[in-house]
């Protein structure tokens, strides 16, 4: 079992249970403050205070995607929650501002 955690300082880890560090990056400009797993447990969704997200491998912590930061009303405060529908589809992004953005995921499943 792994464990995946970020922080403000823009960095993202990979840990096992017993707290042993495997890998840690930089997440670039995201302060790493929110995480969602896909279910099948192959890509990391990151987004952060900043209201910027990435898409990441969950085994090598490296960005497949990069979403373009939030805009307007949705930016104030940034994200405050990040979570994937049940079927992995689509990817449901809340603003402290109160919005929900809606990003599909398809291109990030299949790898283009």
């Amino acid at each position: 079992e792994l464990v995946v955690h970020g922080a403000t300082d823009n960095t993202l880890a990979l840990s096992d249970i017993n707290g042993w560090s495997i890998q840690s990056v930089c997440a670039g400009e995201v302060a790493v403050t929110r995480l969602a797993l896909s279910p099948d447990h192959t890509i990391l969704f990151v987004g952060g205070d900043d209201g910027r997200m990435s898409a990441r491998s969950a085994k090598t912590l490296q960005a497949c995607q990069r979403f373009p930061p939030l805009t307007g009303d949705a930016s104030v405060g940034g994200i405050s929650a990040v979570c994937l529908s049940t079927c992995s589809n689509y990817l449901f992004v809340g603003t402290a501002a109160g919005a929900i953005e809606v990003f599909t995921t398809d291109a990030i499943r299949s790898g283009r």
